[in-house]
């Protein structure tokens, strides 16, 4: 997104302005949780690697936990929707962690709260 705005973007500059906000928010929504600011009977978790695994059968899930049905035309849509937008419709970059120039230790650390209360593993790096 920055090199829609700028000629000057690197991959650990934006790490760098970005880490720290989003591990704040991570951090901020455990207490949300913990607090009841946000309970727990108005929210359905599900995990990201879940969810790309088997999408359908994470929003059936959440369906079920709302008391709701998927109706057949809803999904039909969706999954309409998901095959005519393929993950990689306009293209595809990849890098690592270590291109973003981030402390790995640190980070986890500082995320631990999150993945341990919302039960996220560690995933790799590489």
């Amino acid at each position: 997104m920055r090199s829609l705005a700028s000629d000057e973007t690197s991959i650990p500059g934006a790490a760098a302005d970005f880490a720290e906000n989003i591990l704040s928010g991570l951090d901020r929504s455990v207490t949300a949780r913990d607090d009841g600011t946000v309970p727990a009977e108005r929210v359905v978790d599900v995990q990201f690697r879940a969810f790309m695994a088997d999408p359908f059968a994470t929003i059936h899930t959440i369906y079920e936990r709302l008391g709701l049905e998927l109706e057949p035309d809803a999904e039909k849509r969706m999954r309409a929707f998901l095959g005519d937008n393929p993950q990689d419709k306009h293209g595809t970059h990849s890098y690592t962690f270590a291109d973003t120039g981030l402390d790995e230790r640190k980070l986890r650390a500082q995320a631990k709260r999150y993945q341990d209360y919302f039960d996220v593993p560690s995933e790799s790096l590489d």
